[in-house]
């Protein structure tokens, strides 16, 4: 394991991060999922999860954190939805929208959750689907 190749990608990520962030003020991350599978990956991933939510919060964003079973529900009305069916969720909901792979599907549900709970919906999505958001940890300003 060379770790300071793992620590040096991680920075990357960091940098790269930092940009897009500009000109907002609430970033919503999807929150960890315990249940996978992959030691190293995993660990190294909880390492950049934390760093980047304490870098944010340091920098003064407001973060949302959505567990993966409630980004699921929002998009497709079921926590237990396979990537597929979020991505198919996705390009109903904003069919203009180029989707390239589930990563940037569970972005742009992400996306939509914080822009519904800031009061400014992007999209209808039924009302089974919007009680997910009353389970994700919203930061206190917000509500």
């Amino acid at each position: 394991a060379d770790y300071e190749l793992r620590a040096a990608r991680m920075n990357r990520i960091m940098q790269e991060l930092a940009p897009l962030l500009r000109g907002h003020h609430l970033v919503v991350m999807e929150g960890p999922a315990y249940g996978v599978k992959g030691a190293v990956g995993v660990f190294d991933r909880a390492g950049l999860w934390w760093d980047a939510y304490r870098k944010l919060r340091k920098g003064g964003f407001l973060v949302g954190v959505v567990p993966p079973t409630l980004l699921k529900r929002y998009a497709t009305g079921k926590g237990n939805a396979n990537k597929t069916g979020v991505v198919a969720a996705v390009t109903r909901l904003c069919p203009d929208i180029e989707i390239a792979d589930d990563n940037q599907a569970d972005a742009l549900i992400l996306r939509l959750m914080g822009l519904h709970q800031l009061g400014t919906p992007a999209v209808r999505v039924p009302k089974s689907h919007t009680t997910a958001l009353d389970g994700c940890a919203w930061p206190a300003r917000m509500q």
